[in-house]
Order: C-alpha cells, then structure tokens, then sequence
C-alpha cells in the first residue's frame, strides 16, 4: 500500500531549484522528490528527467544528501528500474531506496547527471524535515515572537508580523493546523473620532451595536467563524518549523483598507488598550496544544 502511495507522491510532486547547467547539456529535471519512512528505515530517492532532443544519452545519475548545518552525510547513484530499451523515451526515471540510517533532522539533496557528450546539470532540493521517530509525537512550543507593545497610526494601516517555532517529532508534515485567538480589553474611541463609522462589532460570540465610544471587553478567546485565522509555514530552522501571520492594525481614525488579499471597511476605530492572544497547534493525530496567553499592549506614539 506504501509503495502505490508513494508513486502517487512521486507523480505529483516536484520541488527544486536549478543550480548549475552546462551550456552543453541538453537535459532537464523535471522532478524531484524525496523523503524517509521511521517504519521501515528507508529513504526515498527520486527523479525525472527530460532528455530533451535524445541527441545524448544520460551517463549517470547520483544524489548527495545534506543535513541542514552539518554538510554532507550521504551520496548514492541512482538507478532507472526501466528497461534500456526505453531509449525512444524522452523522460528518464532515476531512483533509490535504501537504508542509510537517518536521525531526525532537516535534510534536503543535491541531484547531479552527466551525459555522454560531457553536458551536466545539478539542481538543489528545497529544505525538508525526515523524521526518524515512529511514536505518535505531541507538538511542542519552542518560541511565540509576539510584540508585547505595538504602536498603531493616526491615519495608516500597520502591520504586526507574528512568529510561532514550533516542533514535532512527527514532522512538519504531522502539523494540521495553527490557529490563533484573541480576548480584548480596549477602550473607546477619542472624542474627536465620528461615531457615525462605527458597525457592528464582534463581542463574546455574538455581533453588537456597540458605540464607538464604548470600552470594549471580551469574556473570553474568540477566533473568526470562518476559521481563517491561521498561521502560515515560513521554513525549517534549527530548533522546528516556523510560521507567521500578519495581524493588520487598524488606525486611530478607523479608516477603510483594502488589498489582493484584503478589504476592511472603514467602521469603528483603532483602539488603544490592549489584547491577549494564544496559539492552538492540532496534528494528525488529534493532538491539541494550546499556549499560554500573550498580553499585547496597543498604544499611539
């Protein structure tokens, strides 16, 4: 069932950069792929390329695997599983499988081929994370990057960048999902704002006509009901995975925004006080973690 698994896996998926060509080459990588099973030990090697004219033959394949911080740690050439006879074929499949005997960590492989004229190519993976763990592993805090004052404007959108690193024995891939929530305690709008652009705002659950000049208060941690509010994977770093959000703080004079990914009408005010926010990890196998709160104080110049 792995097996045709991974094939689907290796149909689907492609994600490198291109290092270095030899003007002499008249190959491509199409593909790459490669990742590391904790059940069985094995590593998994794989690549398509393209022979673009068919003018040369492809005289050999290899992979050199790194480990992120620590350099090289194995290289194998691969192998096509197809017959010779496939030379009408213009893309090639290139593979291993393999023990190495992997530890944890986070990895990515350099592909190199060479051809029969002396063309060669080399391309570089993208950074992954192969765990060598086969337990159900419980994700884990490692730092909340979170602002504990923030200054918003008069008149201008800010932005306030959020950082989560987390890990998880499992891997990255074991991560389902990052969600955020909040709890305010902000007071009214300034006397000299309009109350005339304030809406409806969400308060404990529920949508109010709360005036602008009203303090406003959560019981308790609330998140949107589209469940949007997530954060996004960034990149592997030593300690785990990191992620990010943008919150985008509205100004003191409540004034509308609006981007490709964006639109908030122009209601209510930027309020000053302050908010806490929490983080809530969920993996695949229904682990929930939830952080301590973070108190961020809002505040104008």
């Amino acid at each position: 069932m792995k097996k045709s698994i991974y094939l689907i896996i290796i149909l689907l998926i492609s994600s490198c950069t291109q290092d270095i060509t030899s003007p002499d080459s008249v190959s491509e990588f199409k593909a790459t792929f490669f990742d590391y099973l904790p059940d069985s030990a094995s590593l998994y090697l794989y690549t398509e390329i393209e022979n673009v004219s068919n003018a040369y033959s492809i005289d050999s394949v290899w992979a050199q695997v790194y480990k992120q911080n620590i350099g090289l740690v194995f290289s194998t050439e691969l192998t096509n599983p197809y017959s010779d006879d496939d030379g009408l074929q213009t893309t090639k499949v290139y593979s291993y499988q393999g023990n190495p005997g992997f530890a944890s960590g986070n990895y990515y492989v350099k592909y190199y081929l060479r051809e029969t004229n002396g063309g060669a190519l080399s391309l570089s993976t993208n950074i992954k994370f192969l765990s060598a763990y086969e337990g159900n592993a419980v994700p884990e805090y490692i730092n909340l990057d979170v602002p504990d004052i923030f200054y918003i404007d008069n008149s201008e959108w800010q932005e306030l960048p959020i950082y989560l690193t987390i890990f998880d024995l499992n891997g990255k891939d074991d991560i389902k999902s990052i969600k955020y929530e909040i709890k305010r305690s902000f007071n009214g709008c300034y006397e000299n704002v309009d109350c005339d652009i304030n809406d409806f705002v969400y308060l404990n659950g529920s949508f109010s006509d709360l005036n602008c000049h009203e303090n406003l208060v959560d019981d308790d941690f609330w998140s949107d009901e589209d469940d949007t509010w997530k954060l996004t994977f960034v990149e592997y770093v030593d300690e785990g995975f990191k992620y990010a959000v943008i919150l985008y703080m509205r100004p003191l004079n409540g004034i509308a925004y609006q981007d490709e990914n964006n639109d908030f009408p122009a209601k209510d005010c930027g309020r000053t006080g302050e908010f806490y926010i929490r983080f809530i990890i969920e993996d695949d196998a229904e682990n929930i973690v939830t952080s301590d709160e973070i108190s961020v104080a809002i505040i104008i110049p």
